[in-house]
């Protein structure tokens, strides 16, 4: 029996996905950049290298085919990110009003 978490789907895997992330692996890194380039809609970052082109593909692909985050998740991650790049406060900080 599989555990879903809750709200999840129980989605059967498509075969023709399940082909596309197998064939993956040996695709040299031509092959790579120009489905990341099919998939995103722009070129690949210059630092992923082929393990990172894969795991980006397989993520894109597998959302397309079953869905991403939901709504409420990719809110919180975006609030994440903004609290991530705000500068630290520190003791000192706080203390001259800064």
């Amino acid at each position: 029996m599989t555990s879903l978490r809750p709200g999840a789907v129980d989605r059967a895997a498509d075969p023709a996905v399940e082909a596309e992330l197998e064939r993956l692996p040996k695709l040299p890194i031509v092959e790579l950049r120009r489905r990341y380039q099919e998939l995103f809609r722009a070129g690949p970052p210059q630092a992923f290298g082929p393990d990172l082109l894969r795991r980006s593909i397989a993520h894109r692909i597998q959302e397309r085919a079953y869905g991403g985050l939901s709504r409420e998740h990719q809110r919180l991650l975006d609030q994440l990110v903004k609290a991530a790049q705000r500068p630290a406060r520190t003791a000192a900080t706080d203390q001259a009003g800064l």
